[in-house]
C-alpha cells in the first residue's frame, strides 16, 4: 500500500531556515516581458503594413476607375462633335453624371489633359494623340519636322498620324480613337510634349501602347527624367495585340519633357505608338 502521507508531505512547499516559502514564482522575468513586447511589436507592425498597403491598392483602383471614366466621356464627346471639352463641359454634355472630385479635365490645343487631385494628386494622364489633326478616314498623313500636333511636336524626321481604323486588328488593339503615331514617315522621326506638376524625387510610371508597322525589331528610344532606354517592337500593328510598355522614372524637375525617338530597318515601318500615361 502507498503511503498517502508521504505524497502529502512531498508536495508541500518547504521553507528555509529563515521561515520563508521556497519554490516557483510563477511570474514573467524582465527579459521574457521584453521578448513578449518585442513580438507583439513586428506582428503590430506587420498588420498596419499590410492594411495600408490594401488601402492603397484601393485608392489607385479609385484613381484609375476615374480616369477611365472621364476617358470614355472624352472619347464619346469627341466622337459626337470632334472636339474636347473639361470637366464642366462633360457634365453639360450629358456626358458625366458629376464633376470628378479625383481628377481635373483640361483642354489646350485641340487636346485634353487629365490631372491629379486630393488623394489621386501623384496621376498625371494624358491621352496623347487624340484631338492632332485628324488623318483621313482608315488612312495617314506625314508631318514633317517642326510641326506641332497638339501638345506634341516633331523634332526632326517626320511621323504619320494614322487613323486608328488603318490597322486591320483595331477592333482588338484596345486602342484609343481617333488617332495613333507611326515614328517613321518617310524617314525616322522624333516627337516630344512636356509634363507638368511633377513631384522632384518622386517616382513615376510611363505607359503606352506600341507596335511596329511592317518592319520587325523597330526601335523607340525613349527619354524622360533619368530615364533613357530602347523600347523594341517585334508586334506587328496589324496582325497581333498592340503590347503596353511600362517603364519608371524619377523626376528631376517639376516640368520633364517626354521624348520618343523612332529608329528601324526601313522607313515607311517604324514602331506605332498610342495611349501615353505617366502615373
Amino acid at each position: 500500500m502507498r503511503d498517502s502521507t508521504n505524497k502529502r508531505n512531498s508536495t508541500r512547499p518547504r521553507r528555509s531556515q529563515s521561515g520563508q516559502v521556497q519554490g516557483s514564482t510563477g511570474g514573467f522575468t524582465l527579459v521574457e516581458l521584453l521578448v513578449v513586447i518585442s513580438v507583439l511589436g513586428v506582428l503590430a507592425g506587420i498588420v498596419v503594413f499590410s492594411v495600408g498597403g490594401i488601402s492603397d491598392r484601393g485608392q489607385s483602383s479609385a484613381c484609375a476607375q476615374d480616369v477611365r471614366t472621364l476617358r470614355t466621356a472624352e472619347e464619346s464627346q469627341f466622337a459626337k462633335s470632334g472636339t474636347y471639352l473639361d470637366g464642366a463641359g462633360l457634365v453639360s454634355a450629358g456626358f458625366l453624371s458629376a464633376a470628378s472630385t479625383l481628377h481635373t479635365v483640361t483642354v489646350s490645343s485641340g487636346a485634353y489633359t487629365i490631372s491629379g487631385t486630393g488623394t489621386c494628386a501623384s496621376t498625371t494622364i494624358t491621352d496623347s494623340f487624340e484631338g492632332v489633326p485628324a488623318a483621313p478616314a482608315g488612312g495617314f498623313h506625314e508631318y514633317a519636322a517642326g510641326t506641332t500636333l497638339g501638345a506634341w511636336t516633331i523634332n526632326s524626321g517626320s511621323i504619320d498620324v494614322v487613323d486608328y481604323q488603318f490597322w486591320a486588328n483595331a477592333s482588338v488593339t484596345g486602342l484609343s480613337p481617333q488617332s495613333t503615331i507611326d515614328l517613321h514617315g518617310s524617314s525616322p522621326g522624333s516627337i516630344q510634349r512636356d509634363f507638368t506638376g511633377l513631384t522632384v524625387g518622386t517616382s513615376y510610371t510611363l505607359t503606352f501602347k506600341y507596335a511596329h508597322n511592317q518592319a520587325s525589331g523597330s526601335v523607340v528610344r525613349v527619354r524622360i527624367g533619368n530615364l533613357d532606354t530602347n523600347v523594341t517592337a517585334v508586334n506587328n500593328a496589324y496582325s497581333t495585340q498592340w503590347l503596353t510598355a511600362t517603364l519608371h522614372f524619377t523626376a528631376t524637375a517639376a516640368t520633364q519633357t517626354l521624348r520618343f525617338d523612332g529608329s528601324g530597318p526601313s522607313n515607311f515601318g517604324g514602331v506605332t505608338l498610342d495611349d501615353v500615361a505617366i502615373s
